[in-house]
């Protein structure tokens, strides 16, 4: 399947170099949608896609293999203990650029057939607009490049992108429409451990219900999935931090058959949560307005099942 990862990024750069490192040696395409950040996030990551270019351009011109070994030096030599890029280290590595600019709407470098080069879209938008948004510009361009599925994941590397082909292998399954990353909980700091239970318990009672149909969501609240994009046309993407639930129940009411996955989880002092109390009771109200919104679908939907396929969890 032709495949898109999506990243909405806010405020990320000291883990956007990371991600984006990563991912290129996985070997799918990228999108990353610049939410607005004040921080350097647009700066970092323009910086590395001229890099990544750049030394994909010279492994294409030279028979010298050990250029293959400069890029994986230079990916182990950027990683600080946890796992992610030192922003300040990467700033001064990629090549001694400065001042580069990425046009806004035009740049994106397609595939050369004789390469392994992947490609690497990154739009940046002004101002904060919020995750939904992100997503949903992500999506629509996924959409009109004629992308077959989208892995959407988070742009502070608690997902690991060595996950992604794991739950692709899934959605390649015919039968297989959308598959969700599942955290291990034995590994979710305390706070956020409650609030994903919460509202896994609260969006499966209300999934039940909306649908007619027993319903168990494990991690409702991860932004970790690879779904087909010809379930995502026309869709409802929510508002700002509702999106991971409201998606999901966009998705039920269309019948699809949805795999659940454990993955890998990288919890680092720079991945800050932003969903507390507060915000959890206003994703709830949010959905209770979707749900009486869209109620008439109970009598239109089809009965929808989901699946488990289970993994070990590395870490």
């Amino acid at each position: 399947m032709k495949t898109v990862v999506v990243i909405p990024a806010y405020n990320e750069e000291k883990n956007i170099y990371g991600l984006l490192n990563d991912l290129t040696y996985v070997g799918v395409d990228i999108i990353v949608i610049n939410d607005g950040s004040t921080d350097k996030t647009y700066e970092v990551a323009s910086k590395f896609i001229k890099t990544y270019y750049n030394n994909s351009k010279k492994i294409n011109n030279s028979s010298n293999l050990n250029n293959l070994s400069d890029l994986d030096d230079n990916k182990n030599n950027n990683k600080n203990n946890n796992g992610n890029k030192d922003t300040n280290n990467t700033l001064d590595n990629v090549n001694g650029v400065v001042g580069y600019n990425i046009s806004n709407n035009d740049y994106n470098v397609k595939k050369d057939n004789k390469s392994n080069e992947i490609s690497i879209k990154l739009i940046n938008e002004k101002k904060n607009k919020g995750k939904a948004n992100a997503i949903k510009i992500g999506t629509e361009y996924a959409l009109k490049n004629n992308y077959e599925a989208v892995v959407y994941m988070d742009a502070d590397y608690q997902h690991e992108p060595y996950d992604v082909p794991k739950l692709l292998n899934l959605l390649s399954k015919k039968d297989v429409d959308a598959v969700f990353g599942v955290r291990s909980y034995s590994k979710v700091p305390f706070f956020r451990n409650i609030t994903n239970q919460m509202a896994n318990i609260s969006i499966s009672m209300i999934s039940s219900h909306y649908l007619q149909k027993k319903i168990w969501l494990k991690d409702v609240q991860c932004g970790f999935k690879a779904i087909k994009l010809k379930h995502l046309a026309d869709i409802n993407y929510g508002n700002n931090y509702s999106l991971e639930h409201i998606l999901t129940l966009e998705l039920l009411r269309k019948n699809i058959k949805l795999e659940q996955v454990s993955i890998s989880t990288n919890y680092h002092e720079n991945a800050v949560s932003n969903i507390t109390f507060k915000k959890g009771a206003e994703i709830f109200l949010e959905v209770i307005k979707y749900v009486k919104k869209n109620n008439s679908c109970k009598f239109k939907c089809k009965s929808n099942y989901i699946t488990e396929y289970e993994t070990t969890d590395k870490n």
